[in-house]
């Protein structure tokens, strides 16, 4: 009874950040098994109704995203801030919105502004290729279409791994 007494605290701080963390714990690893794996080759549609081929020969980073997502917000805006201030190209970052119609993700792009590329995964083939259920969740490409990673949630160091891609 002493010994339970005097552990409890850390043994209920142990099962609560293990419930806690369960779930990140889930993602991350399946996030994991995705990296090494080659895209097969799709389409994109962009917004101009355009489409283009991906891979491409040029790094990519794909990033699923919603209007009602506000942790893909946030990291909408980091994307925006390191583009603006010349540390990563926006012709290479695609913004894909997931699950939301054409006119609800063009209307909030021209709100927003960003300045990088809005796409669609009309037949949703990125998506399932990938597992992609999670906003935000950004996938970080190789020119070669090989999966270098990818990561769900807001990322504190999504930027600095989005300029390591592109200086390769």
């Amino acid at each position: 009874m002493k010994w339970l007494k005097a552990n409890l605290w850390n043994t209920v701080s142990a099962a609560l950040l293990g419930i806690l963390l369960w779930p990140q714990i889930s993602i991350w690893w399946e996030n994991r098994k995705h990296e090494g794996q080659i895209l097969i080759p799709s389409m994109l549609k962009m917004q101009g109704e355009n489409s283009i081929k991906i891979p491409d020969n040029q790094p990519a980073v794909f990033l699923f995203w919603a209007t009602w997502c506000t942790p893909c917000h946030v990291e909408m805006e980091h994307f925006r801030r390191a583009v603006d201030r010349g540390e990563l190209p926006g012709s290479r970052i695609f913004a894909i919105n997931l699950g939301e119609s054409e006119l609800v993700a063009k209307e909030f792009w021209a709100k927003e502004k960003y300045p990088f590329e809005l796409a669609f995964d009309e037949n949703e083939f990125i998506t399932k290729q990938f597992n992609v259920s999670i906003t935000p969740t950004v996938i970080f490409l190789e020119g070669d279409g090989r999966v270098r990673e990818v990561s769900s949630g807001i990322s504190l160091l999504g930027i600095t791994k989005a300029q390591k891609l592109f200086r390769h």
